[in-house]
């Protein structure tokens, strides 16, 4: 049921006061293969949006952002209170459903076990992400730093034995800036896997401070931290991806 779009459509009067396909909210369907079933088309629903003071003839930072293991995308509004942040800084949103897999048994959730190599082209993106969506904004970091301008990676963690897949030092292309984040009193990502993350990191030549941020903070449990959201996106802008990759 949280896959279906909504009845009532998006309110986008707050905050922006937009118009659609121009400024303010507004809900779009991709018609892409399943997950696990490349011959299988199935719809996947994003949301996407737009500041008010939105240029179309000027550039416009992007942030996709990712939620956790089966949350909608729907309710990412009022749990990340990215819209205000992307009010105030002038940068789109999209919030992205998860992929869905429905042979064998249905599963709905951003998927790490994918092939961790392949060709991109050039753009400029940054990935934010909670949860299993921040173990994408990691990974997808890592395997593609010509296309990931950066990434914030809350209440993260890594599986399939991608920490060791990335073991080899020293890093020999692009450091993507990142911003992580992890509540010491997470009872479903323990602290440890943010510090494992941090750590690779670290072992893979980024310096902290320059290439990222570790925020291990005290006494907050498995939820975004929406009164960071400047900080990150301050952290971020002001490291773009190169030209050139």
């Amino acid at each position: 049921a949280y896959r279906d779009p909504p009845e009532v459509p998006p309110d986008d009067g707050d905050p922006s006061g937009g118009t659609l396909h121009l400024t303010g909210v507004r809900d779009g369907t991709l018609r892409i293969a399943m997950g696990d079933a490349p011959g299988r088309p199935i719809d996947r629903h994003y949301r996407v949006f737009v500041p008010k003071a939105y240029d179309p003839d000027r550039s416009t930072p992007l942030v996709i952002m990712m939620p956790g293991h089966r949350v909608s995308h729907y309710g990412l509004a009022s749990y990340t209170n990215l819209y205000r942040t992307a009010d105030q800084n002038n940068f789109i949103v999209v919030d992205a459903e998860q992929q869905f897999r429905g042979t064998g048994e249905r599963r709905w959730a951003w998927f790490t076990d994918w092939d961790w190599a392949g060709e991109t082209d050039r753009s400029r993106v940054f990935l934010a992400g909670h949860s299993r969506g921040a173990a994408m904004a990691y990974i997808a970091a890592l395997e593609m730093p010509d296309l990931i301008a950066g990434s914030i990676v809350q209440s993260g963690f890594t599986e399939f034995g991608y920490l060791d897949h990335r073991a080899q030092a020293p890093w020999t292309a692009r450091r993507v800036p990142m911003v992580i984040m992890h509540g010491i009193n997470d009872p479903d990502v323990p602290v440890r896997m943010g510090d494992e993350i941090v750590q690779r990191l670290r072992d893979l030549g980024w310096v902290e401070g320059e290439d990222f941020v570790y925020h291990r903070l005290a006494n907050v449990p498995h939820r975004w931290q929406h009164w960071l959201n400047q900080e990150w996106y301050d952290f971020l802008h002001a490291r773009p991806l190169p030209e050139g990759g």
